[in-house]
């Protein structure tokens, strides 16, 4: 066995238990069967029988599980909109939340299954990049859509492109010595009203020039309809509501995540089977939805203007700048 372990992060709440156990199980399977993994795990309120499933889901002959305290106090006021809870915001603290020995790791969001070995992600090299991600399938550019709303008074000309934080290779020392987690608090305590995509909007505009772009097969996001798709992803990344542990499909990607399921401490597990369910297996399946995409668009911020909710915003007034 190498002696060094690759380390990745996570965060997830307890209705996250399961597809967490099946994100690490996924990873661990197409590891080289010599490489440890350890893994850091920010505990956003996961309940102590799952913990103990998602452990006894790993081999613990070289897989070392850290569970992290999550920092829900120092995020507190942040926006948050629809399903999304406030632990989502943990991503940006990752370099203060692990240990200061550590100076890279490898973010993976809870709801993907990885299908390539790490070790080639983990082996790329940062440069002068403070994290290396792959461009958002959906928002390929900050002037996008759904992109940074107010890109133009940040200083953008519309053309940067934009990348999704669900799979990211960190420089930690450089967020420490940066202070990236405090210029993307600020940020989005600043801009909170116009905060779309949560902190993935604020690590986008805090690290603009700072990031280097992955092979877009390292976040392959599994629910993009009607667009290109990468042969054979290496990350198969479940983004947006679409997710297959809620409702069953035909789809391979969700044939691939239930056989990792079965891998798990859940195995068997299967989403009950409701009408409400079996309409949206059939939408997500069917060609109809390449149609009406952009209606889902429309439907996505509507669903933010009802749920939005803005919180307090505790740094009204700092001096602090977004500045580097």
């Amino acid at each position: 066995m190498t002696s060094d372990p690759i380390a990745i992060a996570c965060v997830a709440d307890d209705s996250y238990a399961l597809p967490l156990a099946v994100t690490l199980v996924s990873a661990t399977t197409a590891l080289a069967p010599d490489c440890p993994l350890a893994i850091y795990i920010v505990d956003a309120g996961i309940d102590e029988r799952n913990k103990q499933r998602i452990l006894a889901s790993l081999d613990s002959t070289r897989v070392s599980v850290t569970w992290i305290p999550h920092a829900g106090s120092r995020l507190a006021g942040l926006p948050v909109w629809g399903r999304m809870s406030l632990h989502t915001y943990e991503r940006v603290l990752v370099a203060e939340l692990l240990p200061a020995g550590l100076s890279k790791i490898i973010w993976l969001d809870s709801d993907l299954i990885v299908k390539a070995d790490l070790m080639a992600l983990w082996r790329i090299d940062l440069s002068d990049c403070a994290l290396l991600a792959a461009r958002d399938t959906l928002v390929p550019f900050v002037s996008s859509s759904l992109g940074i709303r107010q890109y133009r008074a940040l200083g953008f000309d519309g053309t940067e492109k934009y990348f999704n934080a669900g799979v990211m290779v960190i420089d930690l020392d450089r967020w420490r010595r940066d202070g990236i987690a405090n210029k993307a608090i600020v940020y989005l305590n600043q801009h909170r009203r116009d905060v779309i995509l949560w902190d993935q909007d604020a690590l986008n505009v805090v690290l603009r020039g700072q990031w280097g772009e992955l092979d877009p097969r390292w976040n392959h996001n599994a629910g993009v309809c009607g667009r290109p798709l990468v042969a054979e992803p290496w990350i198969v990344h479940f983004s947006g509501v679409l997710k297959p542990w809620i409702f069953r499909s035909d789809r391979p990607s969700c044939t691939d995540f239930f056989r990792y399921v079965d891998a798990t401490a859940w195995a068997g597990w299967r989403p009950r089977k409701t009408w409400a369910n079996t309409l949206l297996a059939r939408y997500g399946a069917s060609t109809w939805r390449n149609l009406i995409y952009p209606g889902e668009e429309w439907g996505f911020r509507l669903w933010r203007a009802l749920t939005f909710r803005p919180g307090h915003n505790r740094d009204e007034g700092a001096s602090e700048r977004l500045s580097s």
